[in-house]
């Protein structure tokens, strides 16, 4: 009866889904399922994209590679929507223009000034202005597939950015971990 217990066992899927433990006439499970139809998502990866250096963001190279990324984050299948500071319309405009560089001095020079500066670039960006916030909104996934997709980026960044860091974060990518983690020693818990 042990083995094929323990083979049986073996075979379970690592993984959940915080939206799945709930009924489907659950309003939490019918918001979810809502948000993840409707609206951005509910599970949401935080993506911390530094250049190494202060001030680094005002490079147009920076706002290029941060394009770059979120340009490739967003032709997954799993991802709704990506926030980046490189999506913002003057930047994108700029960037039509030509002139993307004259933008980012501009905003340079505007800094030392705090009513000039943007609530929400205050929030997006890091204090030294070398790290920039990416948000990637996902839709409802197992915790096995969201740490795959996550590994996916940052293998991807290692490949394609040789002087840029990324590092992910946030309560979806705790949650995930933790939660696999959580289900691993259970089912440890249960062998032994």
């Amino acid at each position: 009866l042990v083995l094929p217990a323990a083979w049986l066992a073996s075979q379970n899927m690592v993984s959940d889904n915080l939206s799945d433990y709930f009924d489907d006439a659950h309003p939490y499970h019918r918001d979810t399922q809502l948000a993840a139809e409707r609206l951005s998502g509910v599970s949401e990866f935080l993506y911390s994209v530094d250049t190494g250096e202060a001030y680094g963001l005002f490079d147009a190279a920076a706002i290029e590679h941060l394009d770059t990324f979120s340009g490739w984050l967003e032709q997954h299948r799993e991802v709704v929507k990506v926030v980046s500071l490189a999506g913002a319309r003057p930047l994108q405009e700029a960037r039509e223009n030509g002139r993307l560089q004259d933008r980012l001095d501009f905003y340079r020079a505007q800094i030392d000034d705090p009513e000039s500066v943007n609530p929400l670039l205050a929030q997006t960006v890091s204090d030294d202005y070398a790290a920039s916030l990416v948000s990637v909104f996902l839709k409802p996934l197992y915790s096995r597939r969201m740490l795959a997709f996550d590994e996916r980026v940052q293998d991807w960044v290692s490949n394609n950015f040789d002087q840029i860091r990324v590092q992910s974060g946030g309560a979806t990518q705790m949650y995930a971990s933790l939660g696999e983690k959580n289900i691993r020693g259970m089912l440890t818990a249960l062998l032994v």
